[in-house]
């Protein structure tokens, strides 16, 4: 179930925001939802290459075994919220 989100902004971004979401022939609401939804992609991908990193310096050459191991749990992932979603 959708949740309902009150934010208050500045006027000035209102304006820029409600000319975009004309430009763009969509509400307000689906332009910040788009927005959100890409904040949280670029936070996964931001925490992943963290991870990976991480692996990297800890375990060396090893970890690009993991490669393959970690592509797989996250398509995995992904059709598991694509299923939710549904």
């Amino acid at each position: 179930m959708p949740k309902v989100l009150s934010i208050r902004v500045p006027e000035t971004l209102y304006k820029r925001v409600n000319a975009i979401a004309s430009e763009r022939e969509q509400s307000i609401n689906s332009l910040v939802n788009e927005a959100l939804q890409q904040v949280v992609t670029e936070n996964e991908r931001e925490n992943l290459y963290n991870a990976f990193t991480y692996l990297g310096k800890r375990f060396g050459s090893q970890s690009e075994h993991m490669l393959p191991m970690q592509m797989r749990l996250m398509a995995e992932r992904n059709a598991r919220r694509a299923g939710k979603k549904a």
